[in-house]
């Protein structure tokens, strides 16, 4: 009996890391239920929640509609800045972005606010590339960005991988290790 536990126990606990490698959250600023209200109020999600100081705007910006953004985004306020915050750890960040004639910076940040990745466009004016572009690096917690001079630089369509809970490979290899034990304990 306690064999076939093991055994159980054996089979399982890769298939639980499998399943929880490669999590995904989607952001689009069109429906609530994917971020349209996080320059209002946070977005709960099972990792945690995100939060936006920003603005949640209508665009009609061509070369963001050709990569795939329909009607709102999320964008800089007055202030020429935006943040995203995750309080949860986000291993990378892909999005489209666009603007007007002006330079877009943005930054992935850790939890000490350290630049982890960053992407920069000269030029953000019509015909220009908008993305998708990835910004990736362990412990990612907030997403910054600005243009400065021309206040207009949005992001959308953000797929956002979280790495695997640690906990569940802890437990799954707890388990495991308490089952090696108990048969050593039983010769």
């Amino acid at each position: 009996m306690l064999l076939r536990l093991l055994l159980a126990l054996a089979i399982l606990a890769p298939t639980a890391v499998s399943t929880a490698q490669g999590m995904t959250i989607f952001l689009d600023a069109d429906t609530v239920a994917t971020g349209g209200t996080l320059d209002v109020a946070p977005l709960s999600t099972p990792f945690g929640d995100i939060s936006f100081v920003g603005e949640v705007r209508p665009t009609a910006d061509a070369d963001l509609v050709a990569a795939g953004s329909t009607g709102n985004v999320f964008d800089v306020d007055n202030t020429e800045t935006a943040t995203m915050l995750f309080s949860f750890d986000v291993e990378s960040i892909t999005f489209i972005y666009g603007g007007n004639d002006g330079v877009m910076d943005i930054e992935a940040r850790d939890i000490n606010d350290q630049v982890v990745d960053f992407f920069f466009q000269a030029s953000t004016g019509d015909l220009q590339p908008a993305g998708p572009v990835t910004l990736s690096g362990g412990g990612i917690r907030k997403l910054f960005w600005h243009d400065p001079g021309f206040n207009f630089a949005p992001i959308d369509n953000l797929t956002i991988e979280v790495p695997e809970p640690a906990a569940i490979v802890l437990a799954a290899l707890g388990l495991v290790a308490l089952g090696w034990v108990r048969r050593r304990r039983a010769r």
